[in-house]
């Protein structure tokens, strides 16, 4: 049992040992109150933004003597926002502030035409001002005739080795510019023009434009084009757009040397990206520095200002990270074991000195927060939790391994019910979405939701997962409601010959594709489950790729990355009809929740209302919940809607899958 920790400034933290109770729903949907903490060269204060339901508060810290001095503050009433905060020096700060802009599209007679027709849109400014809140400055604040009309601006590179500049992104009145902008009256002079596909500039240690990236025509993907002289040359492209999961490459910032790059990149034929630096005048890669042997390279560690690497991580059942800097690695290590090592610790930031560290740490049952490490004293110290639930309430996280039926190795993460049960637990099947997502070892609000009221959750990784090298994720395509569905149910029919769980109370809930999973699982191996729930869920797969091609082109990268992932709406009918729940409703034996958002734009709620028909027609249980003004994914619905969202799973699971028998 590690030592308790005693909370210094905003965070909170138990008194002492309670009795668990079930995690509330305001608990799970209360929005974080502290975010984008900065620590300060010299290491002794946090900048942070504090949101409360009225307003955003930029906030200086000091976390020795727990002094709090609101710096700025913007006002929900008005729709405005603070984003994020940085130090540019000691003494002067970059901050980003956004407000929320509502138009009416007019007629031709000028009157404002229906509801629908007005709009909302964000605007962002980057701001600076002293470390004392004063002499404030907007970039571009008195040229905004040389921004395109409703344009934000956006920081892409803090020039620490130049006291008196930022460079900012913005749109002028020709396309996506880079600016040097003076952070002492907000003139802005352009440094590099450029056209209306480009949507990011990179630069490298020296503040040198060194990449842009475009957008491709019609969404179908991503240009990169490095600086060649005085041009630009085609670096190389990755088609796909958003929905490509299975990246060749991911740029994670500048290298430590003018010119260079740092990489996650994957050559031809190779199973895993590996991390290496690009060299941008001559447009190729570096060796390998480092590859782990089953995951993908997820991330770095480099050092403040120099971009020195200091770890290099992958993520299989854990976090493993190789340390180039031991000092570094070996206090890592050391709060890792403060922590019982149950916990993931990320480094936020580090002070000039290097001797204060500002960690974001986060586990199973260790409540995310951030926490001050004083390397000097050996010191670690709360700075603020980032949500009020309490380690009694939390459920221990582990693996558990099966073998499928066709012979693989298989495994996913096993929550224990927070509250013991008397009995073999229920279990919830929580298939993740994607599918070329994972889930991953930390703390997960719905997962500790229902493992807090007496449920054993299983989170199954299965093929098609991301971030398991090449060939893993590929076996997925082709796959729905077959060989991803298969690994699924094999999870969970090795969890019962384990004597691990309760074979007639399991129920299965999924987002996304995981809604899927939970349609297909009732319709396709009814007797396996005693009730399913499709958030945002696909129901047909002949419906969804119609709907693709109608939306990006039947011809487009994106419709032909759909098609390798779920198979040809003309050449594949009958095998999309046979793997869509939708088609086998009467099959259905067990009560069915779905749950959409009305703006969901990813899976359109026409699903869901396909599914509700198809349930009803077949007279089964079904209870259908519509949610306006909500996109896809949850995690990002305002607090109201995942509040409705919480409360009708808390419902539909104590009607059907009660934790107690």
């Amino acid at each position: 049992m590690r030592r308790s920790i005693s909370a210094l400034l905003l965070g909170l933290v138990s008194s002492g040992p309670v009795c668990a109770q079930p995690l509330s729903i305001d608990a799970v949907t209360t929005d974080v109150l502290f975010f984008s903490p900065s620590l300060s060269p010299d290491g002794n204060t946090i900048l942070a933004i504090g949101r409360s339901a009225e307003r955003d508060d930029l906030v200086r810290i000091d976390w020795r003597t727990r002094d709090v001095a609101v710096l700025l503050s913007a006002h929900s009433a008005v729709g405005e926002h603070i984003n994020w905060v940085e130090w540019k020096s000691g003494s002067r700060l970059i901050a980003s502030v956004g407000a929320t802009i509502r138009k009416s599209v007019a007629g031709a007679t000028g009157q404002r035409l229906d509801r629908g027709s007005v709009f909302e849109f964000e605007v962002s400014r980057v701001i600076a001002l002293d470390a004392d809140g004063s002499n404030r400055v907007v970039a571009f604040e008195r040229e905004q005739r040389r921004l395109a009309a409703g344009a934000s601006t956006r920081l892409v590179d803090l020039l620490p080795g130049d006291a008196d500049h930022v460079l900012v992104g913005a749109y002028g009145q020709e396309g996506y510019s880079l600016w040097q902008v003076d952070v002492g009256n907000g003139r802005a002079r352009e440094i590099q023009d450029s056209n209306w596909d480009t949507v990011r500039w990179v630069t490298d240690v020296t503040g040198a434009p060194l990449m842009k990236v475009e957008r491709l025509p019609r969404s179908a993907g991503w240009r990169y084009l490095r600086r060649d002289g005085d041009g630009w040359s085609i670096a190389f492209e990755q088609r796909g757009g958003e929905e490509l999961k299975l990246p060749d490459f991911e740029l994670f910032g500048p290298g430590p040397d003018a010119g260079s790059l740092w990489f996650a990149a994957r050559d031809e034929g190779r199973e895993r990206t590996g991390l290496r630096l690009y060299d941008a005048a001559t447009g190729k890669f570096g060796p390998v520095l480092f590859e782990h042997p089953r995951a993908d390279t997820s991330y770095i560690v480099t050092e403040p200002g120099t971009n020195r690497l200091l770890a290099a991580c992958a993520n299989l059942e854990r976090i493993e990270c190789e340390f180039f800097d031991a000092t570094v690695g070996r206090h890592l290590q050391a709060v890792a074991g403060f922590f019982d090592n149950s916990a993931e610790i990320h480094l936020y930031g580090m002070s000039e000195d290097r001797n204060v560290w500002l960690l974001y740490v986060e586990g199973p049952t260790i409540p995310p927060a951030f926490y001050i490490y004083d390397r000097a004293e050996t010191r670690v110290e709360l700075l603020s939790a980032q949500t009020g639930v309490l380690e009694s309430q939390l459920g221990n996280t582990d693996t558990f391994m099966y073998r499928t039926r066709d012979g693989m190795d298989q495994w996913g993460y096993l929550t224990a019910a927070a509250i013991a049960p008397t009995t073999r637990a229920p279990l919830i099947v929580l298939p993740h979405g994607g599918p070329e997502s994972r889930d991953f070892f930390g703390y997960n609000e719905l997962v500790q939701f229902l493992a807090s009221r007496g449920y054993l959750v299983f989170q199954p990784q299965f093929r098609g997962s991301g971030g398991f090298g090449r060939s893993f994720q590929e076996a997925g395509r082709r796959e729905w409601g077959q060989r991803m569905q298969d690994d699924v149910t094999d999870g969970v029919r090795a969890l019962i010959a384990a004597d691990r769980v309760d074979p007639q109370r399991i129920c299965i809930v999924g987002a996304s594709y995981g809604g899927y999973v939970a349609l297909a699982g009732a319709a396709f191996t009814p007797d396996l489950y005693q009730c399913a729930v499709s958030i945002a869920g696909v129901s047909d797969l002949e419906l969804t790729l119609r709907a693709e091609a109608a939306d990006v082109g039947s011809r487009s990268a994106v419709f032909d990355y759909w098609t390798r992932s779920i198979g040809d709406p003309s050449a594949d009918k009958e095998m999309l009809e046979r793997f869509s729940p939708r088609r086998h409703a009467e099959e259905v034996r067990v009560p069915i929740l779905l749950i959409h958002g009305e703006d969901d734009e990813i899976v359109p709620i026409a699903q869901s209302e396909a599914m509700r028909i198809a349930l009803r027609d077949a007279d089964k249980d079904v209870r259908f919940v519509r949610l306006a003004e909500s996109g896809h994914s949850y995690s990002s619905w305002e607090a109201a809607q995942r509040r409705t969202l919480y409360t009708e799973l808390d419902t539909f699971l104590s009607k059907h899958l009660p934790a107690s028998p």
